[in-house]
């Protein structure tokens, strides 16, 4: 069954390779940072530089949290805007803190990026490096018991030029941490955008720049903004299998039930390719196991018809309801039996699904297929059994699916596998006592519809579990007469060894119009199988004549 699950092959291919020898004159902070290219990572704990917080290692990220009261004490600062002095926010921290302490928290909390903004104290500009506990002795606003810092915030604008460097630098790789920092502190702006609503860190969500990403998420970049197409730099990442960004941008708090457009979730495009380590990623964020997109596609439907065995069990183990993945449409177990896979089939009925789901009529306008045989009523059984999955069949059965299931036209899996010969299914279907006289609408039965295909092995079975050959549809066609108009002489011969009549009649048939098999097949222009009925229904006449002479 193909449906219309989200597919990372439709996605914006944004980001392009670049000539790595077009390097920019701003290549390189120092000498010494070309020479010792590790030299500018700190830890956590020495922030006397905004540089130092930028380039922490993403794996010591996560420590940013951690702050420690031992060796300083603790005091009270307003931050008020620099302009019309008002209060913007106020901050508990310690006299051992220094500005760059200040400017990140003041990023976080007010969204103002670190480099984009100066503080002052009394009118003096303060270096990053200043320690709070400096400006204390130097505060008229200093109290014994209980200490106040007052410092202005002022915006910087950002620089137009280098916030055009650092667009280019992030979406043609690779990029140069150093660089990324550099044009940063040179006041780009890291929420820039070009034409379609791409940001810095998308571009390096995109690629997988694991540290670019952490450079700008540190520096005031937008985990929540959205290009055109409605992606997040989290759904980038999580669309192309990006375990390592998607695990940063999630540590720096980024939506994990962010959507697409079309209402595709980071979860969602996790579940495309199977990805069970960026799954578990996001399900420790509290992504929602049961938000669907637009169309209905939840993670647990897209995994059971992709086959991801193990995705499937991670999912009901954080709690997936399969019946909330069947609102849109499709029924996972109809997805994964239509597809064979056979693992999957087993967790969903472990999980105690119900074993004959069916399509609802009130959706079926929405649901797309390949195969044209999928109608209202069609379960799981019935799906597998038109793909010939003798496996997943088997599995269905044994869970008490009902053999005897029609779609809205009347299709039965018997039926269908008939239809397409998938022997095996056939016999395991008759085995578990699939009635052979079923019809849908038009009256043709199972060994009808078989012989038209030539399905002589499947016509065969059908025989030995007293299948009728001369079951005739509404307008008087017969399996014989099917078989005849398609110039299977083998299948004729086989229905005249269980006594079809070969004088029955067909009335106005759509396909072979009216007559007997032999009339038929002469206008079919199939010889062989012309002289077989004629020789048939000769006999049959003279038989006749022996009767009523008699």
């Amino acid at each position: 069954m193909a449906t219309s699950w989200p597919d990372s092959a439709s996605a914006v291919a944004k980001p392009t390779s670049a000539d790595s020898s077009s390097s920019p004159s701003w290549r390189c902070l120092t000498a010494e940072h070309e020479q010792q290219p590790g030299s500018l990572l700190r830890s956590c704990g020495s922030r006397r530089q905004l540089e130092d917080f930028l380039l922490v290692n993403p794996d010591e990220a996560s420590r940013d949290g951690e702050r420690s009261d031992e060796g300083g004490g603790k005091l009270v600062l307003n931050v008020q805007n620099g302009l019309s002095g008002s209060t913007l926010l106020q901050l508990e921290v310690l006299d051992t803190d220094c500005i760059a302490d200040v400017k990140i928290r003041v990023q976080a909390e007010l969204g103002v990026p670190v480099f984009a903004m100066k503080l002052l104290s009394a009118s003096d500009l303060v270096p990053d490096d200043t320690e709070l506990g400096a400006l204390v002795h130097t505060s008229a606003d200093c109290h014994s018991t209980s200490s106040t810092l007052k410092v202005s915030l002022l915006r910087v604008p950002f620089d137009s030029g280098n916030t055009a460097e650092l667009l280019k630098l992030t979406k043609d790789p690779p990029s140069d941490q150093y660089c990324i920092v550099h044009l940063l502190r040179a006041v780009a702006d890291p929420n820039a955008t070009d034409c379609d609503g791409w940001s810095p860190l998308h571009f390096a969500a995109a690629l997988g720049s694991t540290h670019s990403c952490n450079l700008l998420a540190r520096a005031g970049g937008m985990l929540q903004a959205s290009t055109k197409e409605g992606y997040q730099p989290l759904l980038l990442s999580a669309e192309r299998g990006h375990v390592e960004v998607s695990r940063l941008l999630l540590h720096s708090r980024a939506d994990p039930c962010a959507q697409r457009l079309d209402g595709a979730t980071p979860l969602i495009l996790a579940a495309l390719p199977g990805s069970t380590e960026l799954i578990t990623e996001l399900c420790q964020a509290r992504a929602c196991v049961n938000q669907a997109s637009r169309n209905g596609t939840t993670p647990l439907l897209l995994a059971a018809d992709r086959g991801h065995g193990a995705v499937m069990r991670q999912l009901f183990e954080m709690k997936a309801d399969i019946q909330e993945s069947a609102r849109g449409g499709v029924h996972p177990l109809l997805a994964a039996a239509t597809k064979g896979h056979e693992e999957v089939v087993a967790c969903i009925l472990e999980a105690g699904a119900l074993v004959d789901a069916l399509i609802p009529e009130s959706i079926l306008s929405s649901v797309t297929s390949t195969t044209a045989w999928l109608a209202v009523g069609c379960t799981p059984l019935i799906a597998a059994a038109q793909e010939g999955h003798a496996g997943v069949l088997a599995q269905l059965l044994a869970a008490h699916a009902q053999p005897n299931a029609a779609a809205a036209d009347g299709a039965s899996a018997l039926y269908l596998a008939a239809q397409e010969g998938h022997l095996m299914t056939s016999r395991l279907l008759l085995e578990a006592r699939a009635d052979v006289s079923m019809s849908v609408d038009n009256g043709a039965t199972a060994i009808l519809v078989a012989a038209q295909h030539g399905r002589l092995e499947t016509v065969e079975e059908l025989l030995t579990h007293e299948a009728d050959p001369n079951a005739a549809m509404d307008d008087g066609a017969t399996p014989l007469i099917a078989a005849a108009w398609s110039g299977h002489e083998d299948v004729c011969r086989a229905l005249l060894s269980a006594r079809a009549d070969a004088l029955a009649r067909a009335r106005g048939n759509p396909l072979c119009g009216s007559g007997s098999a032999s009339e038929i097949a002469v206008r079919c222009g199939h010889a062989t199988t012309v002289q077989l009925l004629c020789g048939a229904a000769e006999n049959k006449r003279l038989r006749g004549c022996d009767i009523r002479c008699r």
